[in-house]
């Protein structure tokens, strides 16, 4: 695989909020810091450079209900790179379609759902009872994962929460050993991403007065991309640019 230095970006980790540059080493993550770590790690002589131009670097998604039916070269072009069917997921991992159904799981279940289905459901009361959250595409990937974030945000929880139950939260419903572990950025993590053409990037809470239009990272929450309101039609997602699993390209814009 060899070594790569992704460079010049945002990068999402909250192993280091000031992140700009990764570099990836035979799969697996091997530094991450600012540009000036980065001119360091660039002298090393087989070092292979991308210059991001500033563009959002991001723990990739994964599909943790499997029911669209789209082929991994498709959901890569989402920046989606795992997606579960049945024998993909943990016993405790349930897919649930409506309200009664999140309703009647039991305690401790992992519930995965695709928020754009869901839409009169207070995500967040449910969030708070401890139930976990993972979410996923039911029918069709239309919109891709951040049109689910975006839905989520509707749905009373954070933009970070709902980014997170897209990640984090669909590797913990898989039944990989690891996956638990899966779904951040630091050193020695799969080197599994996403690189988006986001213009604005903020912290965003479902309550408009408790979010922060700014990219000011001492906060210590990784920004994301803006997200509007589910009703405003021209509103576009962001394109993912580069998907890339365990340092192998999957797809490039």
């Amino acid at each position: 695989m060899g070594t790569t230095l992704y460079r010049g970006g945002t990068v999402y980790s909250d192993a280091d909020a000031f992140a700009t540059a990764v570099l990836v080493s035979d799969g697996v993550i091997a530094w991450l810091g600012d540009e000036a770590g980065a001119d360091v790690q660039s002298r090393q002589s087989d070092v292979r450079q991308v210059d991001l131009g500033g563009a959002f670097l991001a723990p990739a998604f994964v599909d943790a209900v499997g029911g669209s039916g789209a082929g991994p070269d498709a959901l890569a072009r989402l920046g989606v790179v795992e997606s579960w069917d049945e024998g993909g997921r943990q016993p405790y991992a349930r897919v649930v379609r409506t309200d009664a159904e999140l309703r009647a799981l039991d305690p401790g279940t992992l519930a995965c759902l695709d928020p754009t289905e869901l839409v009169d459901v207070d995500l967040a009361a449910l969030a708070a009872t401890g139930l976990p959250l993972a979410l996923g595409f039911a029918t069709t990937a239309d919109g891709g994962p951040w049109r689910r974030v975006q839905h989520a945000l509707a749905g009373g929880l954070s933009a970070r929460a709902g980014f997170v139950a897209h990640t984090r939260g669909a590797w913990r419903a898989s039944a990989r050993p690891d996956g638990h572990a899966l779904g951040r950025l630091h050193i020695g993590a799969p080197a599994t991403f996403a690189v988006w053409d986001a213009e604005e990037l903020v912290t965003q809470a479902a309550d408009a007065r408790r979010s922060s239009w700014s990219l000011d990272s001492r906060a210590g929450v990784p920004p994301l991309p803006r997200l509007a309101p589910v009703d405003d039609a021209g509103w576009e997602p962001p394109s993912c640019l580069l998907a890339v699993r365990d340092g192998v390209v999957m797809h490039r814009a």
